[in-house]
């Protein structure tokens, strides 16, 4: 059977050659509580959700797969394990940053450079006091939304 053929009839079933979705691997409590966050906000209308600052820091790999990788499925099982692959968090060059967004604001961006990871004193003084804190005094009545990441829920940043 040629390629050609295998190609065509998995294409016919539904399957098409897609790259796997890189992305955090989540407990089924995990899951919950995300579940949970979403039936709670679902009522809020637009005034609300733009009160609302979105934080997050990223780490950027220089040196790492090109993401060619590629797995036979269907459109809707992206999010399936059998269908993500995974990635080295930690090798290689690299480049962190942090950022904020709101309905009308961006708030950073923060670099860290030769930074793996931000730990919370790092996270208190060059996020928190220096943009987070003169934002919030310029801006009342919002809602800062941070990930939970460890820095951000360490006694120290309390």
């Amino acid at each position: 059977m040629s390629g050609n053929t295998v190609r065509r009839r998995l294409s016919t079933s539904g399957l098409s050659a897609r790259r796997t979705y890189i992305g955090p691997i989540l407990a089924q409590h995990h899951r919950h509580q995300r579940t949970l966050w979403a039936q709670e906000h679902a009522a809020w209308d637009r005034i609300q959700w733009r009160s609302v600052v979105f934080s997050g820091e990223s780490r950027f790999c220089i040196d790492h797969a090109d993401g060619r990788v590629r797995v036979w499925r269907r459109s809707s099982e992206r999010y399936q394990a059998d269908c993500v692959g995974e990635h080295d968090r930690w090798g290689g060059a690299s480049l962190m940053m942090w950022c904020a967004i709101s309905y009308n604001d961006r708030i950073g961006p923060v670099l860290f450079h030769n930074r793996r990871a931000i730990n919370a004193q790092t996270y208190v003084q060059d996020v928190l006091q220096a943009h987070v804190v003169p934002y919030i005094a310029m801006h009342r009545n919002i809602v800062f939304q941070q990930d939970n990441a460890r820095a951000h829920t360490a006694r120290y940043t309390l």
